[in-house]
């Protein structure tokens, strides 16, 4: 019934991990990559770009899962090759930081349609937009960590 999969997909959002990627080369096929195997770990995932420093975007990764498949994903992208060097040669990721990990307090995410809101199309958001979003997510200590982030470019 709804009722019963309405309750494992909320409770299934209980730990989240914020992540901060300096660039992607390739950004489509890294994206792929990203959504592949999160749905392979049972996680949702929420990819976004900040423009508001056009050079270089902020490029923010939210996992959100069970902590035992949220920790899954994090491990295999740190080991996988998910992007490409400057001479087009696939290569791991080491300039991924995990700004912060732990369980999500608040269950105001549960009213937000991660489907929706990781369409392709969206990718790229206002400051604004992506505070907003990652404070619905993961409360105030999300969104202190990306206001952080954003003073330091």
């Amino acid at each position: 019934s709804d009722a019963s999969k309405d309750s494992t997909e909320s409770s299934s959002y209980s730990y989240g991990a914020l992540c901060h990627v300096d660039h992607m080369r390739d950004g489509k096929g890294y994206r792929k990559w990203l959504r592949k195997a999160s749905a392979a770990a049972g996680c949702k995932l929420l990819v976004k770009a900040s423009d508001s420093n056009v050079k270089r975007p902020l490029i923010i990764v939210s996992i959100l899962g069970e902590e035992s498949d949220v920790r899954r994903v994090l491990k295999r992208w740190r080991t996988s090759r998910v992007d490409v060097d400057s001479a087009g040669k696939p290569c791991l990721e080491r300039m991924m930081t995990v700004l912060t990990e732990g369980r999500l307090s608040l269950p105001r995410h549960k009213n937000v349609d991660m489907d929706s809101l990781d369409q392709e199309d969206q990718l790229i958001v206002s400051d604004q937009t992506l505070c907003d979003i990652l404070e619905v997510i993961g409360g105030t200590e999300w969104l202190n960590e990306i206001e952080s982030l954003m003073h330091l470019r």
